[in-house]
């Protein structure tokens, strides 16, 4: 497996190189959202081998494409993030008006409360037509606390969302889904 070069073009841009005798092998520790190609070649006995296939590329997710793999936010902090490279859990959602499931690709974080209300915003020149949702629970078993289209009070983007989440639990994880209206390359600050 090469992030760059051609198969047996040595060690640049070799990523990871291993022998099956099936025909399913695991590559594991890939770096997110970046592009790879795989070869394949036969070893033969004797120690012949042949020619290399032609290469199949294959980009891999972002890290926070899932729930599991979500990253962390405080509360006084900005990240900048995109939903290029991530899929569509189509996560039920809540608080968007005539909207019950998530309908693009979306990205996750997650934030440890300190039992204060928190406002999760998207509220940016940098960000799309972004949709948030706001999750209480585990992974897995989580409900929808808040959700939010088009944030009207936004006075740079008010197709920016913000969800405030008011009584929260002390020391309780909140997760935060950042999706968009249609886009499936949008870019935001959060």
């Amino acid at each position: 497996v090469r992030s760059s070069g051609l198969a047996g073009s040595g060690s640049t841009g070799l990523f990871a190189t291993s022998s099956a005798t099936g025909t399913t092998v695991n590559i594991t520790a890939l770096n997110p959202a970046t592009n790879y190609t795989i070869y394949v070649r036969s070893s033969c006995a004797g120690g012949d081998l042949g020619a290399w296939t032609t290469g199949v590329t294959f980009r891999t997710k972002v890290a926070n494409d899932t729930c599991a793999g979500a990253i962390a936010v405080t509360c006084g902090s900005t990240v900048t993030g995109s939903i290029a490279d991530a899929t569509n859990e189509n996560m039920a959602v809540c608080g968007i008006s005539g909207v019950t499931v998530q309908n693009t690709p979306g990205v996750w974080y997650k934030y440890v409360s300190n039992g204060t209300d928190v406002t999760f915003s998207t509220c940016s020149e940098v960000s799309g037509d972004t949709r948030l949702a706001v999750y209480s629970g585990a992974c897995g078993s989580m409900t929808c606390v808040g959700g939010n289209d088009d944030n009207d009070a936004c006075d740079v983007q008010d197709l920016s969302s913000e969800v405030v989440v008011s009584n929260t639990t002390p020391g309780a994880t909140y997760y935060i889904l950042v999706y968009a209206y249609t886009s499936t390359t949008l870019s935001f600050e959060l």
